[in-house]
């Protein structure tokens, strides 16, 4: 929970950053506090905006930058709903300030607002959308030629093997032993088949990466794909496998969501040919990563909901391990 002095400090942050986009006297309210910081900013022709600050020990500037540019290009070359960020009336798509601690510098970067409704609970139809876009993305971020030029790291067998050694550290009791085994099972599976994928070509591009459905926006007739916070060069696997791991809390049948989720993809980027065990490996690899991901939260932050999340993505990892095994 975020305590009156933290959200006081993330307010003022906040109120400097905003003169760098040229919004002198705006309206600041509060859409989430973690590492990164997120308000909603109108000001006073009623324009809505979208505030991100980050610490630059979370992301660096060049990161930073690199990731806006690809929002540029997204927006300029596609028609994908995707953020637009704000310049600066110097043209610069970063601002830069510090907490109420000097040498704590932070990141500030605005967009637009897109209006739309997250859901939670997906009918066939809304499966097919996500399948559209993110077959479109996909397809544009593996024929664009200067994707690969953007400043953004790798998330490839090798680096997944290396966050994996996280089971090896004490949890405080989190992971059972039986956990850790499993997870272990996982992990080896999961490993087999990227080292299959690191031999193809197309398997590895520029992906959002963080593709869970609280960072899906459903319009009418279109889905607009938010927080490119972490894209980076990566499986395309991990992106349908992060996303399909979600639809298991819908109401609709697991397998009608994806059914519709395939069709859709393969009709935006036909290739590499839909594998069911190599959909099973990102789906494993995405369940893994929430759960290693929540291991190095700070105590506070993980008890607060992050052992929610490595139980719920426990479950999810052993059923699917029963039907590998």
């Amino acid at each position: 929970m975020t305590s009156p002095t933290q959200l006081a400090q993330e307010r003022r942050i906040a109120m400097r950053c905003l003169p760098h986009f040229g919004l002198a006297h705006p309206k600041v309210r509060l859409i989430k506090i973690r590492t990164t910081s997120l308000f909603r900013v109108s000001d006073r022709h009623q324009r809505q905006f979208v505030l991100r600050i980050q610490p630059t020990q979370r992301m660096p500037l060049h990161a930073v930058q690199a990731e806006l540019a690809w929002l540029i290009t997204l927006r300029e070359q596609t028609d994908l709903r995707v953020p637009e960020p704000v310049r600066t009336p110097a043209g610069e798509l970063v601002g830069r300030t510090h907490s109420d601690t000097p040498d704590d510098e932070r990141l500030c970067a605005l967009f637009h607002w897109i209006p739309g409704r997250h859901k939670h609970h997906l009918l066939s139809r809304d499966a097919a959308l996500l399948g559209s876009m993110l077959g479109t993305l996909h397809h544009f971020a593996s024929t664009y030629p200067l994707a690969a030029s953007l400043a953004r790291w790798r998330f490839d067998s090798a680096a997944f093997a290396e966050q994996v050694k996280l089971l090896d550290l004490p949890t405080d009791n989190i992971l059972s032993a039986n956990n850790r085994a499993m997870l272990r099972y996982a992990a080896e599976y999961v490993l087999s088949h990227l080292t299959i994928l690191d031999t193809q070509p197309g398997s590895i591009g520029l992906i959002h990466a963080d593709t869970n459905l609280t960072n899906w926006l459903f319009q009418r007739d279109h889905v607009a794909l938010l927080d490119f916070e972490v894209c980076c060069f990566g499986y395309y696997i991990f992106d349908i496998g992060r996303l399909l791991h979600e639809f298991e809390a819908s109401t609709v049948a697991i397998h009608d969501l994806v059914a519709s989720f395939q069709r859709a993809y393969i009709a935006a980027r036909p290739l590499p040919a839909w594998h069911d065990e190599q959909i099973m490996a990102g789906k494993l690899m995405s369940l893994l990563d929430v759960v290693l991901w929540a291991m190095t939260l700070e105590p506070w932050v993980r008890q607060a909901w992050g052992e929610y999340r490595i139980h719920a993505a426990l479950a999810q990892i052993q059923h699917a391990v029963d039907q590998i095994r």
